[in-house]
């Protein structure tokens, strides 16, 4: 991330959780319960879990604090966790 922007560290941390990237990417909805408990008890997490649901969903056109180099290292970590599954 740009060194001048706030970094959420609840968001890069959903973003690196492969069961995370399971849930949103290939529509897991063994994984329903769990994710709707998290975010209920928690404010702060449920905005970070609906920004990283969205930078998630727009990865071809990512928000404009995120370097193309960080994009892509998303992109490469997303296909190498999803082909461990």
């Amino acid at each position: 991330m740009k060194e001048d922007q706030e970094c959420d560290f609840y968001v890069i941390n959903l973003l690196e959780n492969t069961d995370f990237l399971i849930y949103v990417l290939e529509d897991d909805v063994r994984q329903n319960h769990f994710w709707k408990r998290v975010i209920a008890n928690n404010s702060r997490i449920r905005s970070s879990f609906h920004k990283a649901v969205d930078i998630l969903r727009r990865l071809d056109h990512p928000p404009m604090d995120f370097y193309r180099e960080e994009i892509d290292g998303l992109g490469n970590r997303i296909e190498t966790s999803l082909k461990k599954e």
